[in-house]
């Protein structure tokens, strides 16, 4: 936003917000030039202040989640959303795109001090689909994430039905291969544990087959498969998170 702006508009937000800092409008501008300057405990504290004026505002509501993701107060962005009634709207899938990283920031926490079992009990109640979110469960949820999640927990408290975790991200990523998604980078990694190397292999191939190699996914699951983990992925920030974890 910031860059296609002539002139910085942040001395009109400040005069703005100071002459009416309860119009939610005026309190989402300056929050969002904050947030797009990457200040986020200065967004995340007139967030605070707009939403608790109006705990129904639901646009404001998500822009403050977002903030408290963004500064890793899992805990805190899940109870918002616990008690955040998005309407169903065009854009509604914000809403569970929030609860889901807020879930999966939580459970890496988690992961990291060695509480597998928290870690697991959290990841279990991200596959839920509150219907306070505004959006309804498909009818075949892309939950590998989750799965992959779990088998690694499982593997760690020498569990031994965490297997059966990748063979479902396996038959997800199998029966969904036309789509292009960064997430095949975990069907890769559940195909080469519990079936080899000739068959991740076989699965890369084949979505190479599929797709054009220079779309931001398939360059970021090649650049992983050839070099490792790349870094120069921020929409893919997570599954670098959980790639790491190995």
């Amino acid at each position: 936003m910031l860059e296609k702006l002539d002139v910085d508009p942040i001395n009109d937000f400040k005069k703005a917000y100071t002459l009416d800092n309860k119009n939610w409008r005026i309190s989402r501008a300056l929050s969002n030039y904050y947030f797009d300057s990457k200040r986020y405990n200065l967004s995340h504290e007139i967030l605070k202040k707009a939403f608790n004026n109006d705990k129904t505002n639901y646009i404001i509501g998500m822009d403050y989640v977002k903030t408290l993701v963004k500064l890793e107060r899992y805990s805190s962005a899940i109870s918002v959303l616990d008690n955040l009634h998005i309407l169903p709207y065009e854009h509604a899938g914000e809403g569970r795109e929030l609860y889901t990283n807020a879930y999966f920031g939580l459970a890496i926490k988690k992961i990291i001090s060695r509480n597998y079992k928290e870690a697991i009990e959290i990841l279990d109640k991200s596959k839920m689909w509150p219907e306070n979110l505004g959006v309804g469960k498909p009818y075949n949820p892309d939950e590998r994430i989750q799965d992959y999640l779990i088998f690694y927990c499982r593997e760690n408290l020498g569990d031994s039905s965490s297997e059966k975790y990748l063979s479902s991200i396996v038959k997800y990523s199998e029966e969904n291969i036309n789509n292009n998604s960064a997430i095949h980078i975990l069907g890769y990694e559940a195909l080469k544990i519990i079936k080899g190397e000739e068959a991740s292999e076989s699965f890369i191939n084949e979505l190479v087959s599929k797709h054009k190699e220079d779309s931001d996914e398939m360059k970021f699951i090649l650049d992983y498969k050839r070099k490792g983990l790349p870094k120069n992925y921020k929409n893919f920030d997570l599954l670098r998170r959980i790639l790491l974890l190995k």
